[in-house]
């Protein structure tokens, strides 16, 4: 119920969004396969704070409104920062290493691909959404969790920015 929630209220800020971008807010969809042995994962920003963040934190100038490719440098900054703003941990607390797949721009969003491969021995994953955290104090990120098959909904914000999940039906 939680996960549906979320949801509709991250559809319904970004409907609102498309129109004068009033909220600060990002959306990963995580969906762990255990019978595949792999986690995929997307990330989703508002791509005008993303570009005044990497801006600002990185002296690296982006403009996603008029570009539909990345240079290695920027490809480089914003992997580094969503490295380093959204981690996800093994059982031993130590950090999974994500494959960057690909990247789109739908409207002022633009959103990120990526996939972890073998994880059959995790079973406890601590995630970390500390995402555009450093750059809006309203920041709120929410997270819809696809747990084989069963699915969850999480906010992270300031206050509250690690969640601990366990893998399975455990």
């Amino acid at each position: 119920m939680k996960a549906r929630f979320l949801i509709i209220l991250s559809l319904f800020f970004f409907e609102v969004a498309r129109a004068s971008h009033p909220v600060h807010v990002s959306v990963v969809n995580l969906d762990i396969q255990s019978d595949s042995n792999r986690i995929k994962y997307s990330v989703c920003l508002f791509f005008e704070d993303l570009q005044s963040l990497i801006n600002f934190k990185y002296n690296t100038l982006l403009d996603f409104r008029h570009q539909s490719r990345m240079t290695f440098k920027e490809q480089q900054s914003i992997l580094e920062y969503l490295n380093s703003s959204f981690i996800l941990k093994n059982s031993h607390n130590i950090p999974l290493n994500s494959e960057f797949k690909n990247w789109k721009i739908e409207d002022n969003l633009i959103w990120f691909f990526f996939c972890i491969e073998e994880i059959a021995e995790i079973r406890k994953l601590t995630i970390e959404n500390k995402l555009m955290l450093d750059l809006f104090m309203d920041q709120k990120n929410l997270l819809i969790l696809n747990n084989n098959g069963k699915e969850e909904g999480y906010e992270f914000n300031k206050r509250n920015a690690s969640y601990i999940v366990t893998i399975g039906d455990d």
